[in-house]
């Protein structure tokens, strides 16, 4: 119907609606190309509302005009202006009692418990904490609206291009030594990492969740091996091998903790606040909204101690966390 309207407003060169079809019609195509359904696109598509009405009823007069069942076109008006007004009514009734509850004081009340503890979290942390560092949130125009101070918005956890991986070698004083992740992880091999791959693949006959990519002398080679072998870690030493096992895995991310960590320095967070915000709101038992959280774990892999300590806990159901960074990292 909403191409119908644009062809109809091509054939009668009506220059508003050719630009109103095209602005949306770009516009839409983008969003479902670029984000497809996983986000829940159709929040996107709701500001194109309007004007699609307007391409899909005039593609309908057009039609129409003239013609003896002309009157129809008011159906397709009708119907569509009744169902939006009993959806709006719908929403009214709830939202009708939070708002009285907003206005008598409790502005948190209708927000579930994740994000009553999130906002809170931002409250508290836009206070108590120094004003010449940042603190580091998933979303940042909220927090800044509660807690009246700028917040830096970590939005993602960049990773590594596989070809990047692939290509790049340590040269011929140092090999890159695969292990799977482990407690046991010593000191000296801890700062040694360069990457970190994430997602269930192959380090020579066996499979692992999580492993590092530590680069090392090649004078340390036997003792390092010796010492894995002693602690009872899954590894390899033969990176050429791993990496074409890698290219065959389906679902893993390669990251680099030291670019990560860099990010943190150059942007100088100090505090990051860990929330328990679900990807489906109303689903208290969905998954949650975890960017922050795999953000510090990947860090932690090569700087155990970047946290230097917990200062706050808010909420005892789907609690928000307010960490404070190492000073000696910044």
């Amino acid at each position: 119907l909403f191409a119908a309207g644009f062809y109809f407003a091509c054939k009668k060169s009506n220059k508003t609606l050719v630009f109103s079809g095209l602005y949306v019609g770009a516009l839409s195509l983008g969003n479902f190309i670029l984000l497809q359904s996983y986000w829940r696109q159709d929040r996107f598509i709701l500001v194109f509302y309007p004007l699609m009405l307007l391409l899909i009823f005039y593609g309908m007069y057009v039609f129409l005009a003239g013609r003896k069942l002309s009157y129809l076109y008011f159906v397709p008006i009708v119907v569509v202006f009744a169902g939006t007004l009993s959806r709006t009514f719908q929403k009214a009734e709830q939202n009708v009692p939070v708002l009285v509850q907003n206005i008598k004081g409790d502005k948190l009340y209708g927000y579930t418990p994740a994000w009553r503890n999130y906002i809170s979290a931002s409250e508290w942390a836009a206070k108590n904490t120094p004003s010449d560092v940042n603190i580091g949130v998933r979303k940042p125009s909220i927090s800044q609206i509660y807690g009246q101070r700028p917040f830096y918005g970590i939005y993602s956890v960049p990773g590594i291009k596989y070809d990047i991986l692939k290509n790049d070698r340590p040269g011929k004083t140092r090999v890159y030594a695969v292990i799977q992740i482990g407690d046991s992880l010593n000191a000296e091999l801890r700062k040694r990492i360069k990457y970190v791959v994430i997602g269930k693949h192959a380090i020579g006959t066996l499979m692992a969740e999580s492993t590092v990519i530590c680069e090392i002398p090649v004078n340390m080679r036997n003792a390092v091996e010796q010492r894995l072998i002693t602690e009872g870690l899954v590894y390899t030493m033969d990176f050429d091998e791993y990496i074409e096992k890698l290219k065959e895995a389906e679902d893993y991310v390669i990251y680099s903790p030291d670019r990560l960590m860099d990010m943190l320095r150059g942007n100088r967070i100090g505090y990051m606040i860990l929330a328990s915000l679900r990807k489906v709101i109303d689903d208290d038992k969905g998954p949650i909204v975890s960017t922050l959280h795999l953000y510090l774990d990947v860090v932690k892999t090569k700087y155990p101690d970047i946290v230097e300590k917990e200062v706050c806990v808010i909420g005892d159901s789907e609690p928000a966390y307010i960490y404070q960074l190492n000073d000696d990292y910044r």
